[in-house]
C-alpha cells in the first residue's frame, strides 16, 4: 500500500513540474540564444544612387536587420521608398524605424504621408515575423528580435510622454542584455553638427539609466561618444573611457548619430576643441564624409555579454571599430527564489527561467 501511495505521489510531482513548465513556456517563450547577430544603423536616407549604395553595403555587409532612425525618402512618396528597400534587401528583409520629421511633411501639403509611411512599416512587419513589435509603430513602439530589444520613439515629432514611454519599456525587460533606443532628433550636445535641442534631456537620462545604447539620426553626420555616466553633462565613465570600447549597464551608455544614410551631408558645427573629451568618433563633411552605416554586431563571437560595431562608408572603408561590454542582468534575491534555471549551459543557450509564483495553487495538490 505505501509502494503505491510513493509511485502516486511521484507521478504527482512529476506531472505539476510538466504542467510548471508548460504553463510557464506559454507565457514567455524562450528566445535561443544565436551568435553574431549584425544590424545596420541608419538615418536620414533620401532616393537615388547614394542610398541604393548604402543599401547594398548593408546587403554586402551581411547584416539580418535595419534600424533606420528616421527621414526617409524625403518626398513623401511611401510606395517609392518601400520599392527601393525591396529591391535590394527583398520584401521579406525585417527593416524597423522610428519617425522622422519629414515623415510628417510641412505643414502646408494637402497630402499627410505619415499614415501611409507607418503602414508600409506594419505590413513589413506581417511579412517578417521573426520581429515582434508592439504599440503605435515607429512612434511609441518596441520591438524584440533574437532577443535584442529595441524601443522607438516619435519625440518631438509625433506625440508626448516619451521619456515615460521608455522607462517603462525597459523597466518591463531587465533580463534584455541588449537593449537599444531609437529616435531621430537630438540636443546639440549630443551631435557636432548644427542642430539645436530639440528632444530634452530626460529621453536620454532614461535610457541611460537603463544601461540602452542610443541611436539617433537627423544630423547628416557620423559621431559616436564615449561611455557616459551622465548624458545631460556628458560626464566620461572613468572606469570605461576607452574610444575604442564602449560599457552598457545601468547606470551607463553610450549615444551615436548615424544620419549618412545617402541624402547629403553636414559639415562639423561644434567641438573643435574636443569639448569635454566625450567623442570617441567624428565624421562629418569636415572630414570628407561618405555614406554608410554603423554596423552592431551582437552576440559576438559567441559570448552574450559582447558586441563589436564599425562605420563602414560606401567606398569600403571601416572609419570607426570599437567593442562594446555588457554585463549580465542583476537578479535580486527575492527573484532568484522564485525561479528555477533550466540546465542549458550559456553561451550556447540563453537561461530559461520558470515563474512558480504563476502557476495555480491547484497543481500543487498532493504535493
Amino acid at each position: 500500500m505505501k509502494v503505491k501511495i510513493f509511485i502516486l505521489s511521484v507521478a504527482s510531482l512529476v506531472i505539476g513540474l510538466v504542467l510548471i513548465v508548460f504553463v510557464n513556456a506559454k507565457i514567455a517563450e524562450p528566445t535561443i540564444f544565436e551568435s553574431n547577430i549584425k544590424v545596420a544603423f541608419i538615418g536620414d536616407q533620401g532616393r537615388g544612387d547614394n542610398p541604393r549604395a548604402v543599401l547594398r553595403l548593408i546587403k554586402q555587409e551581411g547584416a539580418s536587420l535595419v534600424v533606420h532612425a528616421g527621414d526617409f525618402d524625403y518626398e513623401d512618396n511611401p510606395d517609392a521608398w518601400e520599392k527601393a528597400i525591396n529591391k535590394t534587401l527583398g520584401k521579406k528583409f525585417p527593416y524597423i524605424a522610428s519617425v522622422g520629421n519629414h515623415e510628417v511633411g510641412p505643414w502646408w501639403l494637402f497630402y499627410y504621408p505619415w499614415p501611409d509611411y507607418q503602414k508600409k512599416l506594419i505590413n513589413r512587419l506581417k511579412r517578417t515575423p521573426i520581429v515582434k513589435c508592439s504599440g503605435d509603430i515607429a512612434v511609441k513602439s518596441l520591438c524584440r528580435y533574437k532577443g535584442l530589444v529595441f524601443v522607438f520613439s516619435g519625440v518631438d515629432v509625433l506625440e508626448t510622454g516619451h521619456s515615460e514611454y521608455i522607462s517603462e519599456k525597459l523597466s518591463q525587460n531587465p533580463d534584455a542584455v541588449w537593449k537599444i533606443c531609437s529616435w531621430h532628433k537630438n540636443q546639440e550636445e549630443m551631435q557636432v553638427g548644427g542642430k539645436g535641442d530639440q528632444v530634452g534631456w530626460g529621453i536620454y537620462e532614461a535610457c541611460r539609466q537603463h544601461g540602452a545604447i542610443i541611436a539617433t539620426a537627423h544630423s547628416h553626420i557620423y559621431a559616436r561618444t564615449k561611455t557616459l555616466i551622465d548624458m545631460t553633462n556628458q560626464v566620461i565613465d572613468p572606469n570605461c573611457s576607452d574610444s575604442n570600447v564602449a560599457c552598457v549597464k545601468p547606470g551607463k551608455t553610450f549615444s551615436f548619430v548615424s544620419g549618412l544614410g545617402g541624402h547629403s551631408t553636414d559639415t562639423q558645427e561644434r567641438c573643435f576643441d574636443g569639448c569635454k573629451g566625450e567623442w570617441a568618433s567624428i565624421y562629418t563633411g569636415n572630414q570628407n564624409a561618405v555614406y554608410g552605416a554603423l554596423f552592431i554586431i551582437f552576440n559576438y563571437q559567441g559570448d552574450p555579454y559582447r558586441a563589436h560595431g564599425y562605420f563602414k562608408n560606401i567606398n569600403g572603408v571601416i572609419i570607426d571599430e570599437f567593442d562594446i561590454l555588457a554585463e549580465p542582468p542583476a537578479v535580486s534575491s527575492s527573484e532568484q527564489k522564485k525561479v528555477f534555471p533550466l540546465p542549458i549551459t550559456p553561451p550556447l543557450r540563453s537561461q530559461l527561467r520558470y515563474n512558480v509564483d504563476d502557476v495555480p495553487s491547484s497543481f500543487y495538490n498532493g504535493f
